[in-house]
């Protein structure tokens, strides 16, 4: 399955997927929000003639600042073939996947991972009961399906076409090595974590802004105190992720 044809229906060509059409209106728009409110980075990788793509999806919970890591895997399983569709793009290359976004964690991997379509070079990022115990309770059918997640990260792939093309990845990558994946790669415990550690630290701020209004004395007279207004403006221009936190923009 390539990406297009994931994208279209992650079940498979003929496949009938119940609400998909407000499954997809749904999703694209709260994609679009997400890259104008906070941004997609991304970093490429490459390994002989496999390609992955490492992307930070921030959460869409405005209570919280923390990121999840998906990786898009492209791969042909026929490293003969010459046709052109393989010679200067992506485009046809299968596709397998991973994400410690929780959503993806404790519904899909377990099915991704049954089907085939989870990248095994990251499955030590899971605890062993996610790939070990399907999840009755939260997908008792063991579907494969969409995942918001996994569908941002593959729709900003597609929405812009230089992605795709292999001269723009030989110029626009680095090569994939096992310490990157160590190293930048999250595993589920550090996300449940810092989704935590997010939680406290937005909390924090929220009490802080309260103690800052405006104070009233018992004769109900109000007190004057020093208001703050600055606002960090976050540039949701995507750009691209160097390893180490380092980034570089870029324009669409």
């Amino acid at each position: 399955m390539n990406i297009y044809e994931y994208l279209d229906n992650p079940l498979g060509k003929g496949a009938i997927l119940p609400g998909k059409n407000f499954i997809l209106d749904d999703y694209n728009r709260r994609f679009s929000k997400l890259v104008m409110s906070k941004g997609i980075k991304y970093q490429i990788l490459t390994k002989d003639d496999d390609y992955y793509f490492h992307v930070i999806i921030p959460t869409e919970n405005d209570e919280r600042d923390n990121t999840y890591d998906v990786v898009i895997r492209f791969f042909i399983v026929d490293k003969t073939r010459k046709d052109v569709s393989i010679i200067t793009s992506i485009k046809g290359y299968n596709i397998e996947v991973f994400s410690n976004c929780p959503s993806f964690t404790y519904t899909y991997a377990y099915a991704y991972n049954m089907n085939g379509m989870l990248i095994s070079e990251l499955a030590d990022k899971y605890e062993k009961e996610v790939l070990s115990k399907p999840p009755i309770s939260r997908n008792p059918g063991i579907t494969v399906n969409y995942e918001k997640s996994i569908y941002f990260a593959c729709k900003y792939i597609v929405d812009d076409p230089r992605l795709l093309t292999k001269s723009y990845l030989k110029t626009n990558s680095i090569k994939m090595t096992k310490k990157y994946f160590k190293e930048n790669i999250r595993n589920t415990a550090k996300i449940e974590f810092q989704i935590k550690e997010s939680k406290v630290k937005n909390s924090k701020t929220v009490n802080s802004r309260s103690k800052t209004k405006t104070a009233f004395r018992p004769d109900n007279k109000k007190v004057n105190t020093n208001k703050t207004n600055g606002v960090n403006k976050i540039n949701a221009k995507t750009g691209s992720i160097k390893p180490k936190g380092k980034i570089k923009a870029r324009k669409r």
